[in-house]
């Protein structure tokens, strides 16, 4: 405990109040579909999943690249926001352009197809302010991306549910959303613009620079969105009706805890970045932070949840969601593997090696996809789920080889060994659950957390750490 208390300091605390707020917009996403049931609540789950897979398209990786850019050089990065926000301008017009053939080609009509354009416009300003947000993180001023963020949230979610309880209007509700995310937009971007020198000349040398250096991080992170959103849509065309709000519903449960582990990264990344411009040990030392913390402070949590899975469901979505059970005891379990997977992309991210991930990310998304044309026909929502956990596995391994490839042995086979031993502690609920294992077996558990805890000695991780990186 003093060794994790160690690495902390308030940046992560304001990184996690921030987050924190994402209770509130898991609240709407529970009152949505409380008050609309399963299959108004299908339509928007479907519309949202669309929008975070052409967001990708619109913020192009921006976000993390200004985030590493502002931490290596605050002002020089600073001026390039207008240059990023202006191919993120052209990008959502052509968002826009290609969002009502898709909704043809997915069979929307009517009222709902007004309903996708009102989320996709929301998603266009969430990706603008994610952004903005991330030149605040760059900077470390991480109490002010906390006071931004909460503001948000609770603007948009207040003025959503008065509009839900009013009209029982899933079309009015999503108007509302979008309005709301678009005031404070302009209110983020006036209060930058106070604070920070943003402007720069503009001209499209510049901003073609900026979207051929965003260009690997735009196609990672287009390729991390479909890997992720491509299992609702695909349920929605190949699986029973209703089958996708269960699992969007599991899906919304497993990102209360996938908001943990971001908070990590939202502070580590900006001290990997800094860390590399530094020295080489340094940086060894905020991998070494980053990954205790996530094993430590996260896979406890986790752990936790997988043990009370079923009442977690009847608690936030009432008995009528008590299918979800089936995906989220697969969900729950691929945390385990997702962190460290995390970790290994942000540091080749911070690194300046972000050109190995888009073909890594294509064979992900393939292996995604086929698993699930394979799965869902048979297990639904499960299917899919299992398709999620072996295709995320397979990334994170072959990430962490090629850090190992690059000359970390230590740490990528050290990070490989904690993932594997953490999905298995993790796991041990969930098969308990559905009676695949004894209970004795869960006695391995305590090995299990026995040799993590060996692993995560200092004198083990970073042991030769200063040749390698």
């Amino acid at each position: 405990m003093k060794k994790l208390l160690g690495v902390l300091d308030l940046s992560y605390l304001y990184a996690f109040l921030g987050e924190a707020t994402l209770a509130l917009t898991l609240l709407f996403y529970v009152l949505l579909a409380r008050q609309l049931g399963p299959e108004q609540y299908e339509v928007f789950a479907s519309a949202a999943a669309l929008g975070a897979i052409l967001s990708l398209l619109i913020s192009l990786g921006f976000p993390d690249l200004l985030t590493r850019e502002v931490a290596l050089d605050p002002e020089a990065g600073a001026r390039s926001t207008i240059h990023f926000l202006s191919v993120e301008c052209v990008g959502a017009l052509v968002v826009l352009l290609l969002l009502f053939p898709i909704t043809r080609l997915l069979g929307v009509t009517g009222l709902d197809v007004a309903i996708f354009y009102l989320v996709i416009l929301a998603e266009v300003s969430r990706s603008i302010v994610l952004t903005l947000r991330s030149l605040l993180k760059g900077m470390g001023q991480f109490r002010a991306e906390m006071v931004v963020v909460s503001i948000e949230r609770f603007f948009v979610v207040a003025l959503a549910l008065t509009v839900l309880f009013l009209t029982q209007s899933l079309f009015w509700v999503i108007l509302t959303f979008m309005l709301a995310r678009v005031l404070h937009l302009l209110g983020f971007l006036s209060y930058l613009n106070q604070r920070f020198r943003l402007w720069a000349p503009l001209n499209m040398a510049r901003s073609l620079g900026a979207f051929k250096m965003a260009l690997p991080l735009a196609l990672s992170g287009v390729l991390w969105i479909v890997f992720y959103q491509a299992d609702i849509l695909m349920l929605k065309g190949i699986a029973p009706a209703g089958e996708a709000g269960f699992y969007s519903a599991s899906y919304r449960i497993m990102e209360i805890f996938s908001a943990l582990y971001r908070v990590v990264f939202y502070v580590s990344f900006t001290r990997l970045s800094q860390s590399f411009g530094d020295n080489a040990q340094q940086m060894a030392r905020q991998v070494y932070r980053t990954t205790l913390l996530l094993t430590v402070g996260i896979l406890p949590v986790v752990l936790l949840a997988s043990v009370f899975q079923i009442p977690l469901v009847n608690l936030i979505y009432g008995e009528t969601y008590a299918p979800s059970v089936r995906s989220l005891s697969i969900l729950l379990p691929s945390i385990a593997v997702i962190i460290f997977g995390e970790l290994a992309r942000y540091i080749l991210i911070a690194m300046k090696r972000d050109r190995y991930l888009p073909p890594l990310l294509v064979g992900a998304v393939l292996l995604n996809v086929a698993a699930n044309l394979v799965l869902i026909p048979r297990w639904g929502g499960a299917g899919a789920a299992i398709a999620t956990l072996v295709s995320e596995a397979a990334l994170t391994l072959v990430c962490l080889q090629v850090l190992i490839k690059l000359g970390y042995q230590r740490i990528g086979w050290t990070i490989s060994a904690i993932t594997l031993l953490g999905l298995g502690i993790v796991a041990l609920p969930s098969l308990l659950l559905n009676s695949l294992v004894s209970v004795w077996i869960g006695g391995l558990g305590i090995l299990g957390v026995g040799a993590i805890a060996f692993l995560l000695r200092p004198q083990h991780f970073l042991k030769a750490s200063s040749q390698h990186i």
